[in-house]
């Protein structure tokens, strides 16, 4: 009775925490309606869309029968379906593969916020050459016992995404890319060609991992 306890009590933190945490967004979103320069409007959108991430994360954790892991199949296709409203004309979709991989907190996090920020990326620079349409695409899998590979993808070409209502490029993204990779302590690579853009994004599924007292 008193594991049953915890694990409801538990539940109701995540959902308080994601209640929160949407009221932010919609609040900077309210203020983001009501600015009148078109940089403030950039930054507080881009700071509602992390906002949202985090708060995605805690209704996967409370919505989840186990409240200490993070199913990767659900919480990155929420991101994709929040990223999915920045869609410019001509992109359809974002085509995504995603395996069913329990995560720890300590590595949801900063896996969540990684993909957000990758992705938000893909739409603001997919193209399309000639008369094809952009395309992005995500795609999660497990290598092996522990070995987790994300690649995130998108077409680059003449066929430019509109970029009026996404970020300034301030080069917050960047920095804040490479601090999520440092704390999921992953690896990564980037290739570009002329009609691609992929990012490659490895690390290890590990255990919880207590905080020393």
């Amino acid at each position: 009775q008193d594991l049953k306890d915890k694990e409801v009590l538990l539940k109701e933190v995540h959902h308080r925490v994601k209640n929160n945490l949407q009221l932010i967004a919609s609040i900077m979103k309210m203020q983001s309606r009501a600015a009148e320069s078109e940089e403030t409007k950039s930054t507080l959108s881009s700071l509602q869309r992390r906002v949202n991430s985090l708060a995605m994360l805690h209704r996967t954790l409370y919505t989840a029968p186990d409240t200490s892991t993070v199913d990767t199949a659900e919480l990155i296709e929420a991101v994709v379906r929040d990223v999915s409203l920045l869609l410019p004309d001509g992109v359809r979709a974002i085509d995504s593969d995603i395996d069913s991989v329990l995560l720890y907190p300590d590595q949801a996090v900063p896996l969540s916020m990684i993909l957000a920020e990758a992705l938000t990326n893909a739409v603001k620079y997919a193209g399309g050459a000639d008369e094809m349409d952009p395309k992005i695409a995500v795609s999660l899998k497990k290598e092996g016992t522990e070995t987790v590979r994300v690649i995130v993808e998108n077409s680059r070409g003449a066929k430019t995404a509109n970029l009026s209502t996404l970020d300034a490029a301030t080069g917050l993204g960047t920095r804040l890319m490479a601090a999520f990779v440092e704390q999921l302590d992953a690896t990564y690579t980037v290739e570009e060609s002329a009609d691609s853009y992929t990012l490659t994004l490895t690390f290890q599924q590990k255990d919880f991992e207590p905080e020393a007292a």
